[in-house]
């Protein structure tokens, strides 16, 4: 996922081979879906 925050750009990534618990979808598109744009906008909130 590339990434830009005022003039810097940022690139999160990652995978994962598991099924998280409650979730009926494969890991990769969970973690695509939810867990990395929850890492972005942590990483966004901190840039100043």
């Amino acid at each position: 996922m590339n990434c830009r925050k005022g003039p810097l750009l940022f690139t999160v990534g990652g995978q994962s081979s598991v099924t998280f618990k409650g979730e009926l979808a494969p890991a990769p598109f969970v973690w695509r879906d939810d867990v990395l744009p929850e890492f972005v906008r942590t990483i966004a909130a901190k840039i100043k």
